[in-house]
Order: structure tokens, then sequence, then C-alpha cells
């Protein structure tokens, strides 16, 4: 999946690779049959992901195996409810420019993920869209390699202070819940800033 964004997103733009805008020019017959194979490509990986989870959950129950809090059965609510949520947070974050796993947490949080699966789930799917765009930007070549690392190393001070505050605060109340409204508190946060900040440039246009 990663190596087929990465592809189409390279070779989309403005017809013209000499200005880092991709050699296939947007909304022609062969960029939407690319995005049909995108849609399809995609609803065959999901199923794919859900019968291997349906898949081990099954074997799970068939060794009598004791379910868990953080333990996620993999049940017809909750892959509905994760495929209707991903849709909405790919949409939202594509519109308005909220972070992905920001608006998946509290999704996987309902789901009864405990919250350090939950971290790392994100992390592992932030990292392929993440690597997917850095590398088209290296290639095209609008990387500014100072402000990444110093936007590196921030983010990583950054979700290391996050991850021990979150634990101190559920070890002390025992309520995985209270992450759920702090991560709702930042969704609405950034959904308000977002476009407020990018108003000034909406007016001049």
């Amino acid at each position: 999946m990663m190596a087929q964004l990465f592809i189409i997103s390279l070779i989309r733009g403005d017809g013209d690779p000499l200005t880092g805008g991709g050699t296939m020019m947007k909304c022609t017959p062969t960029d939407n049959i690319l995005l049909v194979l995108l849609i399809v490509n995609s609803i065959i990986l999901e199923i794919v992901a859900i019968k291997i989870i349906k898949g081990q959950t099954e074997r799970k129950i068939r060794a009598n195996y004791k379910f868990v809090d953080g333990d996620v059965k993999c049940s017809v609510p909750i892959i509905s409810k994760l495929i209707l949520y991903s849709l909405f947070a790919g949409f939202a974050s594509s519109s308005l420019g909220a972070g992905l796993a920001l608006i998946l947490a509290p999704i996987l949080l309902e789901c009864g993920l405990d919250p350090v699966s939950v971290a790392a789930t994100e992390i592992n799917q932030a990292f392929y869209s993440t690597i997917t765009s850095t590398l088209i930007v290296i290639i095209n070549g609008g990387m500014h390699f100072d402000y990444a690392i110093i936007a590196i190393i921030m983010a990583v001070i950054g979700a290391f202070a996050g991850m021990k505050a979150q634990n101190i605060m559920i070890e002390a109340t025992g309520r995985p819940s209270l992450m759920v409204f702090l991560l709702a508190f930042c969704i609405a946060f950034c959904m308000i800033l977002i476009p407020v900040d990018a108003i000034p440039e909406l007016v001049v246009l």
C-alpha cells in the first residue's frame, strides 16, 4: 500500500516533471483509473486484514484464551466502527490538517485497546504515510534538513514526555478514559485553530 501511494503521489502533478509536479496531469482519465485501482486495492487489503484478525480471535477462543482488558475481539460492531471512523479520520486529516493518529487514538481506546497498544498502533500507522511524504519531498528537492533535524529532536522529546505523563495519569486514576477526553480536546482545538490560522491567507487570495 505504501509503495502504491508513493508511486501515485510521485507521478501526479501538473504534467511538468521539471517543476517537480510529476509526469501525469491531475483529473485525466489515467489519473482517474489510478484512483479507482487505489480504492480497489484498499478494499482488498481491508478484507485480508479482517480475515487475519478474525482468524486470530477464533484461534484464541478455541484455545480457551482468557481475554483481559486491552484485548480486542474481532466482532462485526468493532470492525464496522473501525471502518466508518477510519473513513472519517482520513477525510478530517486531509481536509483540516489534523494528524491521523490524533483522530484514531480515541477510536482505538473506545474499541478496548489499552493506551500503550494505542500509542504503538498510532506510531505504526503514521510511519508509512510520513515516510512516503518525506521521500516525495526529498526527491522533489523540497526538504530543509536543518529544520527537519530540529523537528525530529523536539518530536522525540515531546513523545517521551507525553508517554510518561500518560502512564502516570492512568496509574494514578486507573481510568484510561481520561486520555479519550484529552485527545478529544486536542482534536477540537486543532480543528478550530488550523482553519483560523489559514484565514489570513484565504483572505489575501
